[in-house]
């Protein structure tokens, strides 16, 4: 076990990491000059290198050309690129005073002509915003259920378990599969399965820390002195099991995202053309000899999602009672 300075720092980069993600997600596409879904001139501007830089054109009938450079010819624009010159009129142009505005793709584009900085920034929003709403749809199911399981008695107490143990006998991955294909995709679906496919490991740690509070002294003399059932779980024992709670919780981000990654993928997730990190990988699966940027980037961002999670989890484990949250892992799968 690491000490409380090293728990400390875990959870510090961890939640720095998350951090930097999240402000990306919900103000970075705000500021990005570049819509994620717009795409500019494919015959000039597709695949185009991080760091490239064109000239766009807008024209009256709403198309937008790109060239490498531009040169004025009289009342003409000859535009240069993508191995080809073409001249537009200046009565074509939607602000004739114009000679074209500059764009720069950061991290390239991909095979459209998008910007796959624009696109990398949506998907952080949709990616992050599914995961962060599935962990909290699987702790709005899992910490009562898992309550209720735990201080239930007799027949109650065996049906609940049965109930967490049955749930989490299906393999999630596919069961997650067969239900993106059932039903239409979008966000708010994604959202539910995923919560409604991960509330049990949160069930069964919280049922195993009510059992052992369940035990302790204070609570039976709560018992003996009549308070009731719910008021015994919200007050006496809900407090004193959210450690494992919380640790369970960033380590179910990292798996909703993962999950929502796997599903976009496979062409699950979202509909097109809405951008999320997994539909990015799977854009650039078959460019990675060509434009290898357009999967690398959305990559690091998942990966550093993962590790931030990870990181926080690890340090939260260690802060709290890193051996009672062990205990409680190790009890959670026993059933009666």
């Amino acid at each position: 076990m690491t000490d409380a300075g090293g728990a400390g720092r875990e959870v510090a980069l961890g939640a720095g990491l998350l951090a930097a993600l999240a402000l990306a997600a919900l103000v970075g596409g705000a500021l990005w000059p570049h819509h994620p879904d717009r795409s500019l001139d494919p015959a000039v501007a597709a695949l185009a290198r991080p760091g490239a830089r064109f000239v766009a054109v807008e024209l009256t009938d709403g198309r937008r050309l790109a060239a490498e450079h531009v040169e004025v010819d009289g009342d003409r624009l000859r535009l240069v690129g993508g191995g080809r010159e073409r001249l537009v009129r200046r009565e074509e142009l939607a602000d004739p005073a114009a000679a074209g505005s500059v764009v720069r793709f950061w991290l390239g584009s991909d095979r459209y002509g998008r910007d796959v900085a624009a696109r990398l920034l949506a998907g952080a929003r949709l990616s992050l915003g599914v995961g962060l709403s599935a962990v909290a749809v699987a702790l709005a199911l899992g910490v009562p259920i898992g309550l209720a399981a735990g201080l239930a008695r007799g027949g109650r107490a065996t049906a609940l378990v049965a109930l967490i143990e049955s749930a989490q006998a299906f393999p999630r991955l596919f069961l997650l599969v067969a239900l993106a294909a059932v039903v239409r995709p979008s966000a708010w679906i994604l959202v539910l399965v995923l919560g409604a496919t991960g509330w049990m490991p949160v069930a069964r740690l919280v049922r195993a820390e009510a059992r052992r509070i369940g035990a302790a002294d204070y609570v039976l003399a709560a018992r003996a002195g009549g308070v009731g059932g719910v008021r015994l779980a919200l007050r006496h024992v809900l407090p004193n099991a959210l450690a494992p709670v919380v640790v369970e919780a960033s380590l179910g981000l990292a798996g909703a995202v993962a999950a929502e990654a796997a599903l976009s993928f496979l062409g699950h997730g979202a509909p097109p053309p809405a951008a999320s990190w997994g539909r990015l990988i799977a854009d650039g699966r078959d460019l990675l000899s060509v434009a290898p940027w357009i999967s690398i980037a959305p990559g690091i961002a998942l990966g550093t999602t993962l590790v931030g999670c990870n990181l926080v989890a690890e340090g939260l484990r260690d802060r709290f009672d890193g051996r009672g949250i062990a205990r409680a892992r190790r009890a959670a799968p026993r059933a009666e």
